[in-house]
């Protein structure tokens, strides 16, 4: 991770306009560290799994609730048992909840948070040893306030979230390094400058107050509920892939703000964007150095609306500073989309039932989700 005196000293030097010279040194330093690849991503456990032999037993996974979602949908499908065969660990078997489902025939139970609507009564039998119930979700904890998660002490034997601490890590994605030579093609000549998707127009981390004061000083074209511009729309999946041509193709910046600056909260907004030739502006509370290479993005938080189209405006006019901004392609590659997050999770749920045994559960979710001022962060705009 790059030190806080490192970042302030390039800071200083962007004050100074020597961009040209930040953007290399920044480049320069991610290619002396290696801190943003998949590494024990597949399992939070300090075990390797390609050395481990599993028990025989298949271990069963059922779907309690939530069977759409397409974060399931694009794992199991309509519950097909050969799911598992790509996975570490192949022995597990998933199924998805009838009226009839006896729980006491599963190894794991996920309930998925995902969609209060609809969210089933949770199962309320008692559960065997071996069993574990799995809190789970994508969503940050101001998604989630509607719920009264005191009523849930005791019950959760696991989390599988998008946070790092979570038992098992569902993120949205992660960044790999690559085995062979890759040569990072030159952009294409692009005709626009930003562009920003949204169908979320008033959020808890106030990003809609930062663009609109952004609009003050450069153009930002507006895709979805949120403008007037509309984007192919994939029947399972938020964008289809031609919309995401589109955009790498037309624009040089793409505004990836989350709708919550929360703990580990990074999502496809900026993972989908980050695989293209496409630079994303972030703005969430993510630790972005540790997931991502320096000089890959740009930080919004680090900057005024003014200063940050003033940056925009200074790398527009610059193509080689602009493409600086890829050469971290040519060692390493972007893992996304809701296929890739939804095969890691899955893989590590079932690799993780064969190696712990280890009893427990989570007696106080609230402090775990809702702790006001912990687990996100205030907007900075105003």
């Amino acid at each position: 991770m790059l030190s806080t005196g490192i970042v302030n000293r390039l800071l200083l030097l962007y004050k100074r306009r020597r961009l040209k010279t930040i953007h290399r040194a920044i480049v320069l330093t991610t290619s002396l560290i290696v801190l943003y690849q998949c590494a024990n991503h597949d399992l939070n456990l300090n075990t390797n799994v390609s050395q481990i032999k599993p028990k025989k037993a298949v271990k069963s996974i059922l779907i309690w609730n939530a069977p759409e979602r397409a974060e399931v949908v694009a794992f199991a499908g309509d519950g097909h048992h050969d799911v598992f065969l790509s996975c570490p660990i192949k022995e597990c078997r998933i199924y998805l909840a009838s009226g009839n489902a006896s729980l006491e025939y599963y190894d794991a139970i996920v309930i998925n948070f995902n969609d209060q609507f609809r969210l089933t009564e949770l199962p309320n039998v008692r559960r065997l040893p071996h069993q574990r119930y799995i809190f789970f979700t994508q969503e940050p904890p101001p998604a989630l306030k509607e719920y009264d998660f005191h009523q849930y002490g005791g019950y959760f034997n696991w989390t599988m979230t998008y946070r790092k601490d979570s038992d098992i890590l569902l993120s949205y994605g992660c960044i790999r390094k690559r085995t062979t030579s890759f040569v990072s093609k030159t952009s294409i000549k692009k005709t626009k400058l930003v562009a920003w998707m949204a169908t979320q127009c008033t959020t808890d981390g106030r990003r809609e107050t930062y663009i609109q004061q952004l609009r003050n000083y450069i153009n930002i074209d507006v895709y979805g509920l949120c403008g007037r511009l509309s984007c192919a729309r994939h029947p399972v999946y938020v964008s289809h892939p031609r919309c995401y041509d589109m955009l790498e193709s037309t624009y040089k910046f793409y505004l990836s703000f989350e709708n919550s600056i929360c703990r580990d909260y990074v999502t496809e907004k900026f993972f989908k964007i980050l695989e293209r030739r496409i630079v994303p502006v972030v703005y969430g509370g993510a630790d972005y150095e540790s997931i991502a290479p320096a000089g890959s993005y740009i930080d919004a938080r680090l900057y005024s609306p003014a200063q940050l189209a003033e940056y925009l405006m200074r790398i527009d006019a610059n193509d080689s500073l602009y493409e600086e901004f890829f050469r971290w392609k040519r060692d390493y590659y972007v893992e996304a989309g809701v296929t890739a997050m939804a095969h890691r999770g899955f893989c590590s749920l079932c690799s993780r039932l064969h190696l712990d045994s280890t009893e427990k559960s989570y007696n106080d979710l609230p402090s775990l989700w809702q702790h006001p001022g912990r687990e996100c962060k205030s907007p900075l705009v105003n």
